[in-house]
This record gives C-alpha cells, structure tokens and sequence, in this order.
C-alpha cells in the first residue's frame, strides 16, 4: 500500500490554540503547526484555511491530501 504520498491533514480546535498535524497515511507525522485562533468566525476560517495551506504546500498542496479531519472539543 502507498502511503508516503497521500497525506492526511488533522485540526484539534480550541478556544485559546489550534493545531494542524500532517500526516502521511502510514500515521508518519510530516510536519504540524499551532495558530492562536481569532474569536470572529470568518476570521478564524480565513486563518485556518491559510495555516491548512501553508503547511501541506511544500508537501503535494491540497491535491495530495486524502483527508481532512477535525476535533472540537464538545462536539
């Protein structure tokens, strides 16, 4: 099975912090970034989205994830 292609993009979401993990599909973590999230929603999508971005780029972009998940606490 290839897995150091295809990657996985995960979001662990909370008040104060926001982490973004890479990961290819073997759970070989590729790299991970932390954003202190805005409290405006549109804001904070917009960072997301742009953090999201940043970090898989040097990796495939978008095109290479298989899959995004997210964790919010309390949902």
């Amino acid at each position: 099975i290839r897995t150091a292609d295809r990657l996985a993009l995960a979001a662990d979401i909370r008040l104060t912090r926001t982490r973004l993990l890479l990961a290819d599909l073997s759970g070989r973590e590729i790299a991970d970034a932390v954003l202190t999230p805005p409290l405006e929603p549109v804001r904070f999508v917009e960072a997301l989205a742009s953090a999201a971005e940043e970090l898989v780029a040097p990796h495939g972009g978008m095109a290479a994830l298989e899959g995004v998940g997210i964790a919010v606490p309390g949902m």
